[in-house]
């Protein structure tokens, strides 16, 4: 009998080129161990409360709280927060010191809330390939608001003065006991990014070739986003005429990379995910075929050709 020959495809290596890379900067980063298991115990010493050394950390539970203060180098609000199982004696080999679930509430500096994101971290070794280049694996889940249905990966990419206290330390007081720095460097794939999907003069006519935009004029685009809404919307509801829905963060427009004026950003009457967003055209502006870009909720928007006089 002739042996049977099974030929397998061979592996194929490939990284998803991310839709977005950027950053998050964390501050009064502390993390809170649980030495003593007496939840009696815990948050009930105002601190600081450092470790008892002769307690050790192995396999110790612990949590991780830290404060929003940028996305992508602009100002941010929001909270970090992460709970987990120090792991790093489980094998000489093991390159990670840590592992657990997180969540980042991202909020503008006013406490507007843009949206979350989900995931799971390993701290310490090596970040992974096609990662921005740090310590640690981070893979982000899933998000909520501006940030649903997204995916990627991450990593530390620097910190500084990360602080190990007592469980038994009250972690309302951690802005004022103090705690570290850390940058988080993420890739995101799956992002609705703000989409200009039409330009309008005042008077709803199309920018076109003929009638093309101007210098100091004011625009109508329809934006394709994921921005939340104030007051928010209802299951299934659509953007209504009476009242009109203002977008609750901070919208951004430029064109050739000169910032244009947002006059206003509203939900469009009719739409889930459509916006009215007025700009200003920068003076300025060469004649010619401009690029518009509409950013939002911390994310570049897609490209967009303006014809312009």
């Amino acid at each position: 009998m002739r042996p049977l020959l099974i030929f397998l495809p061979a592996l194929v290596m490939c990284q998803v080129t991310p839709d977005v890379t950027t950053s998050i900067r964390l501050e009064n980063f502390v993390f809170y161990m649980d030495q003593h298991g007496d939840a009696t115990k815990f948050g009930t010493l105002p601190g600081p409360v450092p470790i008892d050394p002769q307690l050790g950390t192995a396999l110790r539970r612990y949590a991780i709280v830290a404060d929003i203060v940028s996305v992508g180098g602009k100002p941010a609000a929001g909270t970090f927060f992460a709970q987990g199982t120090v792991v790093g004696s489980v094998n000489a080999d093991f390159a990670r010191n840590q592992m657990h679930p997180m969540t980042l509430e991202i909020m503008t500096p006013n406490r507007a809330q843009v949206g979350a994101l989900y995931g799971f971290w390993m701290g310490a070794g090596a970040s992974a390939p096609g990662a921005p280049a740090g310590s640690g694996v981070l893979a982000v889940l899933g998000g909520t608001g501006a940030y649903a249905g997204v995916h990627g990966q991450g990593s530390n990419v620097s910190a500084s003065n990360l602080r190990i206290a007592s469980m038994q330390e009250n972690p309302s007081l951690r802005r004022v006991n103090g705690g570290g720095t850390m940058t988080m460097g993420i890739n995101l794939s799956g992002a609705l990014l703000p989409n200009v999907i039409s330009a309008f003069h005042s008077d709803f006519t199309p920018v076109t070739a003929e009638k093309p935009a101007q210098s100091g004029e004011t625009l109508i685009l329809q934006v394709r986003a994921g921005w939340p809404v104030q007051p928010p919307l209802a299951a299934e509801q659509v953007f209504p005429q009476d009242p009109l829905r203002p977008v609750s963060i901070p919208v951004e427009a430029a064109v050739n990379g000169a910032a244009a004026e947002v006059v206003n950003a509203i939900g469009w009457p009719g739409s889930v995910d459509h916006y009215r967003v007025d700009i200003r055209v920068p003076s300025g502006v060469a004649p010619g075929t401009a690029k518009l870009q509409v950013n939002g909720a911390y994310l570049p928007g897609v490209a967009f050709p303006l014809l312009v006089r």
